[in-house]
C-alpha cells in the first residue's frame, strides 16, 4: 500500500493524481467546488460558506432553519442584514477578517437568541478555504453544531436506567463555579488552563487556574474519583438530580482560540 504524508493528512498514493488535479482550478472554480461539495457531503448538517467579502454565498436547509436566515441574506453580510445587534455582527465581521488575513482557522462559542427568547449555545468552526495553486483564501467554510450537555445527560441517564433501575440517587448542591465546570468537562473541555480561559472569557470574570484546581479537587473529594473522566460518568451514571445552569452569558461570538 501507498501511502504520502500531505500535511495535514494521509493519503493513499492511488488518489493522488485526482487530487492533483483540484491545483488546476482558479479562485472561482475553486470556491465554487467547496460549494458543490457542501450540497452533495454534507446537506444534513449546519454549514454554509462566505466570501473573502465575509457575504453569504450558500448554506444548508438545516443552517437556514437553525438561524432563521432569510434567502435575500445570500450576497450580503451580516451586518447589512441586520438580523443580528450590530455589536454582534461587527465582531464576527472582525474576527472573519482575521481569519482571511492570517489564513488560521478559528474556533468559537456562538450563543444566539431564537424567536422564541431562547438563547442556544453552539460549537463554531471556521476555516479559510485556500486554494493551493495561488495560495490565495477564497472564502470561509462554517460548521456548526448545537452544544447540548443535558441531552447526552439525559441520554447516558436512559441508558443506565434501563440496564439498573434501582441506582440509589445521589443528591449534591452543586457551588456556581461547579457547574459552569461540569458543564465544561461535558462537552470536551477538560485541562484546568482551558476551562480557566473559556469561563475568564464567557462570564467575564477572573477565573484562575487556582479556583479550577480547587473546585475540581473538591467535587472529586465529594464523588469519590480521581480524575475528570470519572467526575463526569459518576454525575451521568449515578442519576444526580441537579440542574446545571446554562452559561448566563449575552448573545454573541466567542473566540476559543485567543
Amino acid at each position: 500500500m501507498g501511502l504520502l504524508l500531505i500535511s495535514p493528512m494521509h493519503i493513499h498514493s492511488n488518489y493522488l493524481n485526482y487530487l492533483n488535479s483540484f491545483t488546476e482550478l482558479d479562485d472561482e472554480q475553486f470556491l465554487a467546488f467547496h460549494i458543490w461539495q457542501m450540497i452533495h457531503c454534507r446537506p444534513y448538517e449546519m454549514s454554509l460558506i462566505k466570501n473573502t467579502s465575509c457575504e453569504f454565498i450558500a448554506f444548508t436547509q438545516k443552517m437556514q432553519t437553525e438561524f432563521n436566515l432569510p434567502l435575500e441574506i445570500l450576497g450580503k453580510t451580516f451586518q447589512q442584514m441586520g438580523l443580528v445587534a450590530p455589536s454582534i455582527s461587527q465582531d464576527i465581521h472582525r474576527q472573519e477578517l482575521n481569519l482571511i488575513n492570517t489564513k488560521t482557522q478559528q474556533n468559537s462559542f456562538y450563543f444566539y437568541k431564537n424567536q422564541a427568547g431562547i438563547t442556544n449555545s453552539y460549537l463554531v468552526k471556521k476555516q479559510p478555504l485556500i486554494n493551493p495553486n495561488s495560495d490565495n483564501v477564497v472564502g470561509i467554510l462554517i460548521n456548526t453544531e448545537r452544544v447540548r450537555p443535558n441531552l447526552m445527560r439525559s441520554f447516558l441517564l436512559k441508558q443506565h436506567n434501563s440496564a439498573t433501575q434501582h441506582t440509589p440517587l445521589i443528591t449534591k448542591d452543586f457551588t456556581y463555579i461547579q457547574k459552569q465546570i461540569i458543564l465544561c468537562l461535558i462537552i470536551g473541555i477538560s485541562g484546568r488552563k482551558e476551562i480557566s480561559q473559556t469561563l475568564s472569557k464567557l462570564l467575564n470574570e477572573d477565573i484562575t487556574e487556582i479556583k479550577i484546581k480547587n473546585s475540581l479537587q473538591q467535587l472529586y473529594k465529594d464523588f469519590h474519583c480521581s480524575d475528570s473522566q470519572q467526575l463526569v460518568n459518576t454525575i451521568l451514571t449515578n442519576r444526580t438530580y441537579s440542574e446545571l445552569l446554562e452559561y448566563p452569558v449575552i448573545p454573541g461570538n466567542y473566540l476559543l482560540d485567543h
